[in-house]
């Protein structure tokens, strides 16, 4: 696959957003990531890492805060807004704290699993057979707080607040957790917790303006880049090398450097790819074309905390479900059927995919 030679910059204040050369290797990184092809990702992300110019982030939380005044040495390729003329999207009203805006936010929320999934601040493992109570997000790695906003959370100077009233202590916090499946449309927690990553936590209009958020979307960034060379180098029989990608990234997450990964790298490579890339629309895609998504997703329900305040003003936590069936995912689902007027239309083709 080959690209014709691009410009390396565009005129940051009339062409931003624009493809690079650079963006469109990382790219390829991508898209030869799921052809399997690992010779060509590790061609493409060696060389945006090697001569893209581009770092990473120093602190997690700020490759994603204060993206409409400021350009993080991580961001290869960002979508730019700009309510001022127009050009604005809702995320903020999708994804707000109910507590922000009554009636808004908590459409999609993340789960008692992806929270018990980040690591500790040392780069061991939270032990998920642990108390269920706040000593849950003590110690964790400085992702966790970039990208999950929990009951006690500090948000926009205020404490998020998650928990409901027992029997004699009537009434809910600020940020109202609802029970799953008790309302068609919550517009509120019902997991127990919020995401906090690319929200715009200087937005505090309460009202009209969640209707006209303007951060910019992070398209593609290093930290991906790292994460699809760590795989193709994992492919390629070069356990070393990826041990060092996945590292690149993990560890400026953590209070200390770690320097070898405990677990088995592919274990390690899977993990760091649902906690780097959160919310950024690839867990389900990775699952699928690893062959995980019916071990994964079938037969499974996932989970929240719920949080009751007791008189005396203590708080009780259980984990709680926050599905009425179990998940279904068969393995026929990695492979979409055909549209019956394709196959009517072409005879080469032999016949839909197994199990269609």
């Amino acid at each position: 696959m080959k690209l014709k030679s691009g410009p390396s910059s565009w005129n940051i204040s009339t062409d931003e957003g624009r493809v690079t050369k650079w963006a469109a290797l990382a790219f390829k990184s991508r898209a030869m990531l799921y052809a399997k092809r690992w010779p060509d990702v590790i061609e493409a992300a060696e060389k945006v890492i090697r001569d893209g110019g581009f770092a990473l982030e120093t602190d997690f939380a700020d490759v994603f805060k204060n993206t409409k005044t400021k350009r993080s040495p991580e961001h290869i390729l960002v979508k730019k807004y700009n309510s001022n003329l127009g050009i604005f999207h809702n995320l903020d009203e999708r994804i707000a704290p109910s507590g922000d805006i009554q009636g808004r936010g908590g459409v999609f929320v993340p789960t008692q699993e992806l929270v018990d999934a980040f690591l500790m601040s040392d780069g061991s493992d939270f032990n998920p057979s642990a108390p269920v109570d706040s000593t849950m997000y003590q110690n964790r790695e400085s992702r966790f707080y970039a990208t999950i906003l929990y009951n006690g959370a500090t948000w926009k100077g205020r404490k998020i607040e998650t928990w409901v009233g027992n029997s004699l202590q009537q009434g809910y916090g600020r940020d109202r957790f609802i029970e799953y499946n008790s309302t068609p449309y919550p517009f509120s927690t019902v997991t127990g917790y919020y995401i906090r990553k690319m929200a715009d936590e200087e937005n505090l209009d309460f009202n009209i303006a969640y209707r006209k958020s303007d951060q910019d979307c992070v398209e593609i960034r290093l930290a991906e880049v790292y994460l699809n060379l760590a795989e193709a180098y994992l492919e390629s029989n070069r356990p070393a090398d990826a041990q060092d990608a996945i590292l690149a990234v993990r560890n400026r997450s953590l209070q200390k450097d770690a320097s070898t990964l405990a677990y088995p790298l592919r274990d390690e490579l899977i993990r760091e790819r649902m906690l780097e890339l959160a919310f950024e629309g690839h867990r389900f895609w990775d699952l699928r074309r690893w062959g995980l998504a019916e071990s994964v997703l079938h037969g499974k329900k996932w989970h929240g905390v719920k949080i009751v305040k007791q008189s005396d003003g203590s708080l009780i936590y259980t984990k709680v479900p926050v599905d009425v069936n179990t998940r279904i995912y068969p393995k026929k689902f990695d492979r979409f059927p055909l549209p019956v007027s394709e196959l009517n239309n072409n005879p080469l083709i032999p016949k839909q995919p197994d199990g269609w």
